[in-house]
């Protein structure tokens, strides 16, 4: 939580042009991500760490820190971290004309931008699916509920219908006891 608590800092620092600040909190946030193991997160500082030399007009060191990141995030599998960092590197070759490098990156991050729309597609697919099957079983539990109404009707009615018939069939005796007496 405190790295990510360094980032958030970090990231304001880089907005508001403070870069001194923001590179402090993106190597605070880089530590402690080391020390807790966390590959992804640290490739996030490590990206950030990019951005402030990008900032800087530092492009070598930037890369430098936009690799490291690159790795990581193919480590972790975070494809929306490869997408931003692969940005960053095309902006990156774009700015120091380097266009073979920068097409490369170009259409790694278009590559990461399709599979963060198909899992975003299947994502929704299977919320669709999921809301559906949640409203299935409703409609069978609804559907249960309202059997056990009718079999509880069912049952008042017919005690109701026995009752009448002793009520009935006492008062008939009672009647003739009474027309004997």
């Amino acid at each position: 939580w405190v790295g990510m608590l360094c980032v958030n800092y970090a990231d304001m620092w880089l907005q508001q042009g403070n870069l001194e600040q923001a590179l402090q909190r993106y190597s605070q946030a880089r530590e402690k991500f080391i020390v807790s193991n966390d590959a992804s997160r640290e490739a996030m500082a490590l990206k950030g760490l990019g951005d402030v030399y990008m900032k800087k007009n530092q492009p070598t060191k930037s890369q430098q820190f936009y690799r490291q990141a690159m790795d990581l995030g193919v480590q972790t599998q975070n494809n929306w971290l490869i997408h931003d960092i692969a940005n960053a590197l095309y902006k990156l070759f774009k700015t120091t004309a380097q266009a073979d490098s920068s097409l490369k990156y170009l259409n790694m991050a278009e590559e990461y931008d399709k599979k963060l729309q198909a899992d975003k597609a299947k994502e929704m697919l299977i919320t669709k699916e999921l809301s559906w099957k949640f409203a299935e079983m409703q409609r069978q539990r609804e559907s249960a509920y309202s059997k056990n109404i009718r079999w509880i009707l069912g049952g008042v009615g017919i005690l109701a219908l026995l009752t009448m018939g002793i009520v009935y069939v006492a008062g008939r005796k009672h009647r003739k006891l009474q027309q004997a007496n």
